[in-house]
């Protein structure tokens, strides 16, 4: 039954007829017709080592969401329907490739228009940076190190023995780091790794030196 306005219940029993006549009506049963889902909002795309991860807002009176995946924005397919959520992790996917979805909001009776698409290109963990150097000055030292392809920060850690290192700061894509505030005489080990999206590379080797 189509024209039905939206908000509105409605009540329905059936007869069963021939040539002889009707017979009673059935019991009545009820549904309410709902209006499809707004499309939803904010769509993005977050890639990590093989791995997108899509993140939106919810959509009023919608029940489910199907998720769209491609490798170019015009051909999108259905991958998967998920629940009355907000993200998805689709996992398995091939590092160095462009992904392009899009999501439906969905009602138990009806669909909306997919959002426009977003894209993300998973990416490997970065490899560990080389040639890593320790420079001691007054109650201070400088790191210097080669540049790991693909990554864009590095985690510094450091400590008094080369078996109990811990995190110290988190830098950007440079390849030096000066630590100040040591204490001169003592010796200090370092290592450092790379990070990107997809990850976070294993540690360099360990190197120390004394202030």
């Amino acid at each position: 039954n189509t024209g039905l306005t939206n908000g509105t219940t409605y009540y329905v029993a059936i007869k069963a007829k021939n040539a002889s006549g009707s017979s009673a009506a059935t019991s009545a049963v009820s549904a309410t017709q709902i209006a499809p889902p707004a499309a939803p909002t904010n769509l993005s795309a977050t890639a990590g080592s093989a791995r997108v991860t899509l993140n939106w807002t919810k959509s009023n009176n919608a029940t489910a969401y199907e998720i769209r995946r491609g490798s170019s924005s015009g051909n999108l397919a259905k991958i998967a329907d998920v629940g009355d959520v907000k993200t998805y992790t689709n996992t398995g996917l091939t590092n160095g490739t462009t992904y392009y979805f899009s999501i439906k909001a969905k009602t138990p009776s009806s669909s909306n228009s997919a959002t426009s698409p977003v894209s993300a290109t998973p990416l490997a963990p970065p490899a560990s940076p080389t040639t890593l150097s320790a420079t001691a000055g007054s109650a201070r030292v400088t790191l210097n190190w080669t540049k790991s392809n693909n990554a864009t920060a590095y985690e510094i850690q450091q400590g008094t023995s080369s078996s109990k290192l811990s995190k110290i700061a988190d830098v950007g894509d440079v390849n030096t780091y000066t630590n100040t505030g040591l204490t001169n005489g003592t010796t200090y080990y370092f290592v450092i790794k790379a990070k990107n999206a997809g990850g976070t590379s294993r540690a360099s080797s360990t190197v120390s030196a004394t202030p």
